[in-house]
């Protein structure tokens, strides 16, 4: 099973080429082998799509596209994580908070998606500029991949993913967090644009591929450049058969109960 655990949901107004996302997301899934795609949509940093629109696209296609909510701890209550398990969300998105994640103030909805059985989705390292513009109250230091070490600790029955593994600036801290049983990272933005020869370079050596899923952030008509690099990765670090089934959809599958 082929299994994209990152995918943003793009609106039409802004990407004119596709005027049915949805069954444009799951034409290009035919076209790269992909069997499922976790799909989000994050408000203003998503080109305002919101996670009605989600929750539509998993109506049309149930067994292609996996929801998964977007979480604003900021604002929203713990009672949403709850929401989004009755809508059919199989997940959660947080970004762009306010506070680092481990904020004291955050532990309520951790806690109420580890009782929910949901994994979140955190971005991890540099966050670019909103798409609208404009004024921001971002600081790229709250989300680095060791924000998650205390979550991972104080919920360890919660699955947590590292989007982007902390990207370049960040990448080894992300390696160590990993460390911990229940963080994962994807390979959007990062890994799989590098080549086999920067992986053999410490603390590089150390990335357990178990952890590893795989993880695109691309527009469904650019979703074959990093899923190719990163199979082109793994290959050219001769990394057996069975782990890189797992990197591309087996832990996937395991972690979001596909």
């Amino acid at each position: 099973m082929i299994v994209d655990v990152h995918h943003h949901y793009a609106d039409v107004a802004f990407y004119k080429d596709y005027t049915d996302f949805p069954a444009q997301l799951v034409a290009a899934m035919d076209r790269y082998g992909w069997d499922k795609t976790c799909l989000n949509g994050l408000g203003r940093r998503s080109y305002n799509l919101t996670n009605r629109d989600v929750v539509a696209a998993v109506k049309r296609f149930p067994d292609r596209i996996v929801g998964v909510g977007y979480l604003d701890v900021d604002h929203d209550t713990p009672d949403q994580v709850d929401a989004f398990r009755e809508q059919g969300m199989r997940g959660l998105k947080v970004i762009s908070t306010l506070r680092r994640y481990d904020d004291d103030a955050y532990l309520p909805h951790y806690q109420r998606a580890e009782a929910a059985g949901m994994p979140i989705l955190f971005h991890t390292g540099f966050l670019g500029g909103p798409p609208a513009g404009g004024p921001e109250d971002i600081s790229s230091d709250r989300y680095r991949p060791m924000t998650l070490d205390r979550i991972a600790r104080l919920f360890p029955k919660l699955t947590l993913i590292a989007a982007h593994m902390g990207t370049t600036i960040w990448f080894g801290e992300a390696i160590m967090v990993m460390n911990n049983p229940n963080v994962y990272g994807d390979t959007s933005g990062g890994p799989s644009g590098l080549p086999p020869e920067f992986f053999r370079l410490p603390p590089y050596t150390y990335l357990n591929w178990n952890k590893v899923v795989f993880g695109s952030d691309s527009l469904p008509n650019d979703g074959h450049i990093p899923f190719n690099g990163l199979k082109s990765l793994m290959e050219g670090l001769g990394l057996p058969q069975k782990t890189r089934a797992a990197v591309l959809g087996g832990t996937a599958a395991r972690l979001f109960g596909l």
